[in-house]
């Protein structure tokens, strides 16, 4: 398990911090379900973004309310499925096949980007190994005691737990709310599992198990809606912890012969 020296001094890795080696072409794929009140701002956040986007794709998932009208306002792409997919991982991969660029961003449609977040990515793909590229997770509003909570849990998770893993090459998760990924990649792996409720966790660990790449850089900001109440935050919580058994359960042989399986019963043990 190689440990880059640059890390304990705060510093990306070298080739990270290189000129593009490539004039990349990057499209952002947005899920939304019922989500006409928040996709607006989701979709300005992009379209002023640093780095040059060559496509919005709104899955609109049969929404009940105007989430595909608002998107198509905004100047987005939009494509509707004929029926509720019943999963995220399936909405996305309703819009793999019009992907052509040579990275995508998955974005919750409740979610905003800071306008250099997607640029902050980018260098990472100057290793062509590289699959995935995260950023860090800050609440769009701290304001409730689970909207605090949660920020306190991203500041330890991501800025610790995140970093120490991004320092062996093992990060477990390329956030859904967002990554950029390699689309060639994500193609050949057969896009995105709905066998989970956490197909980003899914796809991440079959990244490594590839002997692909997975970086967080905690220099791109996005900021999502997180649970306001005690209610949602449980929800939530059970259903992360959920999805982490599940991908437990599939990939448990692989993860004995990865180094990542050291941080997922680690935290079993936990």
């Amino acid at each position: 398990m190689k440990i880059n020296w640059r890390w304990w001094l705060g510093l990306k890795p070298e080739f990270a911090c290189s000129p593009l080696k490539h004039d990349y072409t990057v499209s952002v794929v947005i899920p939304a379900y019922n989500e006409e009140k928040s996709i607006a701002d989701t979709i300005r956040s992009i379209k002023n973004q640093t780095a040059k986007i060559d496509g919005i794709i709104v899955v609109d998932d049969s929404s009940s309310d105007r989430t595909g009208e608002v998107a198509l306002e905004e100047g987005a792409y939009v494509v509707r499925t004929p029926h509720n997919m019943g999963t995220k991982a399936s909405a996305q991969n309703y819009a793999l096949p019009l992907i052509t660029t040579d990275l995508f961003v998955t974005i919750d449609a409740d979610t905003i980007l800071h306008p250099e977040a997607i640029e902050k990515t980018l260098p990472y793909f100057n290793d062509p190994k590289t699959g995935s590229v995260c950023g860090f997770v800050i609440p769009q509003k701290i304001e409730t005691l689970w909207e605090k909570g949660r920020f306190i849990e991203y500041l330890f998770g991501i800025s610790l737990m995140k970093a120490a893993q991004n320092n062996v090459g093992a990060v477990l998760v390329s956030s859904g709310c967002f990554s950029n990924f390699r689309t060639e990649i994500v193609k050949e792996l057969g896009g995105f599992r709905s066998r989970t409720m956490a197909e980003d966790m899914d796809l991440t660990w079959e990244m490594h198990f590839k002997s692909y790449k997975i970086y967080c850089t905690p220099d791109a900001y996005c900021y999502p809606l997180d649970p306001p109440t005690g209610y949602i935050f449980i929800n939530q919580v059970f259903r992360w912890y959920s999805a982490f058994f599940q991908n437990i359960a599939i990939h448990k042989k692989a993860l004995f012969k990865n180094k990542i399986g050291l941080f997922v019963y680690g935290y079993l043990l936990d």
